[in-house]
């Protein structure tokens, strides 16, 4: 199943996706790193054909990988780790993207997903590349992998997000929450804006039981999910402030897209967002309820700080470019076809 193809001279680089789904982000990256690739390169973006985690879909996609043809090399750019272990005689790049999956799990499922998401694709790729520090020393610490064949490459900003000034309002601002899932810290940022006359814009759907929360503490908030990049971009764009305090990240990329739109940005004091961030957030303790309503009331008061971090955003966000992301992987693409 192939959801885009691009084919110019040169050699070809197959780019495997998860099958489609609600989640568009890695998809998204690797669509902007293919078209910003160097000349001397062809990228072709495939599909999955089946989505989960049972034994069904995992042994359809390893066949499916299988049959990827290219005299070039192939991508797997995450989530479906396992499906390197279809590709034979051909290089085969992995991508891992975070690790919170193996790091939560529990028993039997813990061992299952470390064997097959992780230890065998990782004996299987030529090269890993993961999107931060953090990730790496994770990734080294749970597997036997050779520091050699890990490297890190960041993940890019899509070039839809662009700056779109936006003045601060008179009164409630809108305040963009990204992700609903336990480790986006949802409740905690909830509690830090009970009384704060703003208003919450989540994107991620959220369960009953956060929406009872919001709801008993007169929150006032929207929801949106699975949504269109366009929608999404547009999402940036109608924010005043964007809060991204996660307790774990493998990278942190809303905080980028929100740099990239030039709004002024809220993270966690924690690898890899610390990083990630540079000079252009403001950064507290994700697991401190009081710490982050500090820093919302400080944001929300302060205009010379806000406008300090806007302009610290668009310097950090440069480094984060698809040509300079494409350029990093080019340069694995390269290693990897010469040795052959």
């Amino acid at each position: 199943m192939n959801n885009e193809v691009r084919f110019t001279h040169g050699t070809r680089i197959v780019y495997a996706n998860r099958a489609p789904g609600e989640f568009h982000s890695i998809e998204g990256i690797f669509r902007a790193i293919a078209e910003a690739l160097p000349e001397g390169f062809a990228a072709q973006t495939v599909a999955a054909p089946v989505r989960g985690a049972h034994l069904r879909p995992i042994l359809r996609n390893i066949k499916w990988a299988g049959g990827l043809a290219t005299d070039g090399l192939v991508h797997v750019t995450g989530d479906i780790h396992y499906a390197v272990l279809g590709v034979r005689r051909k290089a085969v790049v992995l991508t891992i993207h975070d690790l919170r999956f193996i790091e939560e799990a529990q028993g039997i499922k813990r061992f299952l997903f470390w064997w097959l998401w992780l230890y065998l694709p990782c004996l299987r790729a030529n090269r890993v590349t993961v999107i931060s520090e953090f990730t790496k020393a994770r990734l080294l610490a749970l597997c036997p992998v050779k520091p050699a064949k890990v490297r890190v490459i960041p993940d890019c900003v899509a070039p839809e997000f662009k700056a779109t000034p936006k003045a601060w309002p008179s009164s409630q601002p809108r305040l963009l929450l990204v992700g609903t899932t336990g480790n986006k810290n949802l409740n905690r940022v909830a509690e830090a804006c009970i009384g704060l006359a703003v208003q919450l814009s989540i994107l991620g759907e959220l369960t009953a039981s956060q929406r009872d929360y919001l709801d008993r503490h007169g929150l006032e908030y929207d929801n949106q999910w699975d949504l269109p990049k366009k929608k999404v971009v547009a999402i940036y764009e109608a924010c005043d402030l964007v809060v991204f305090v996660s307790t774990y990240e493998g990278f942190g990329l809303p905080i980028l897209e929100g740099q990239a739109v030039g709004r002024p940005v809220l993270t966690s004091d924690i690898s890899p967002m610390r990083e990630v961030a540079g000079e252009g957030a403001l950064k507290v303790d994700p697991f401190d309820v009081a710490a982050i309503r500090s820093g919302l009331t400080r944001l929300i008061a302060d205009a010379e700080l806000r406008s300090r971090l806007v302009r610290e955003g668009f310097c950090n966000v440069e480094r984060y470019s698809a040509k300079s992301v494409a350029a990093q992987y080019a340069e694995v693409y390269r290693e990897l076809l010469d040795a052959r």
